[in-house]
């Protein structure tokens, strides 16, 4: 019986299909063809972009995943030895003079220059506590004592 129209069949065990003829033979065939064209030497997505959508998607699934040591030590040895990509360039006149200029005359927030300026108090007072415990300690056990969260005024 065909699905098409009544009483609209072609024999043999053929159906018509909305024009098409679907023979179970024929249809195995098509898609074996279809399956060996589509299984070849290059990767289905070749040529081809993903989405933004898609590639956040993909992004997300890999994120937090640890790599395993097989393939950390691949990556290493895939970069080791390896030069900088900008290695025996040189950038041009003009290149130097655009990247000089570009942070020269940008003020930083007062928020910003305060948290700098606290940045630097702190570092000059750990450089000082460290030079402090070496002329007391001498300089092979200083290292026991700078920063030590034992000290009431370095912690």
């Amino acid at each position: 019986m065909c699905g098409y129209q009544k009483n609209h069949c072609c024999g043999s065990g053929q159906e018509m299909t909305q024009g098409i003829i679907a023979d179970p033979q024929k249809d195995e065939e098509r898609r074996r063809k279809m399956s060996k064209a589509k299984n070849g030497e290059n990767p289905p997505m070749l040529g081809r972009h993903p989405s933004e959508e898609s590639r956040k998607k993909m992004s997300a699934a890999r994120k937090g995943k640890p790599r395993s040591e097989e393939t950390r030590k691949k990556m290493s040895e895939a970069k080791n030895g390896k030069r900088s990509p900008m290695s025996g360039r040189h950038s041009s006149e003009e290149t130097r003079r655009e990247l000089s200029a570009a942070p020269k005359g940008v003020q930083s927030s007062e928020e910003i220059q305060r948290e700098k300026q606290a940045a630097h108090q702190l570092h000059l007072m750990r450089r000082f506590q460290q030079k402090l415990t070496e002329a007391i300690y001498g300089k092979n056990r200083a290292g026991m004592y700078v920063h030590s969260a034992s000290h009431p005024t370095w912690s």
